[in-house]
């Protein structure tokens, strides 16, 4: 997988549902690195950070548009690293959530983690060397 290339897009999807997703999905992260020894589950440093830098890419995008909608091509690595690290926070416990102070997105925000998904999903799927992980994201989606 070193070097090769995908393109991930995601959306569009409607830009309020974005932001509000995007700026909870945040708020978790930050949460959870503040307390991530203390959590039910393992998370990398590092990986937050990248978790972190995709967010804040994502929300800069959806700052003001009634349409978010985003695509750029990435390092295949950087995208399994993010939905690794996405399906283990998304097993955090509610013990965990109330130790964090948080909850996750409300349900109307759905579309964009369905979204979100997809664009996950179809690029992992594009490679040969990534297409089961792929697959394995679209048939159990992060928390499901």
């Amino acid at each position: 997988m070193a070097d090769e290339r995908v393109k991930l897009s995601v959306g569009p999807i409607d830009g309020d549902l974005a932001r509000e997703w995007l700026a909870n999905s945040r708020a978790i992260v930050d949460a959870v690195r503040r307390h991530r020894l203390e959590l039910s589950i393992q998370v990398e440093e590092p990986l937050l950070d990248l978790i972190d830098a995709a967010l804040v890419v994502w929300l800069d995008s959806a700052a003001e548009d009634e349409t978010f909608s985003w695509s750029s091509t990435v390092e295949v690595d950087h995208v399994v690293a993010l939905a690794g690290q996405w399906q283990a926070l998304a097993s955090l416990t509610d013990a965990d959530l109330a130790l964090l102070g948080c909850h996750w997105a409300d349900a109307r925000t759905l579309p964009f983690f369905e979204a979100l998904v997809a664009g996950f999903a179809g690029a992992m799927k594009s490679l040969p060397s990534t297409a089961e992980l792929g697959a394995a994201l679209e048939e159990r989606p992060p928390g499901r």
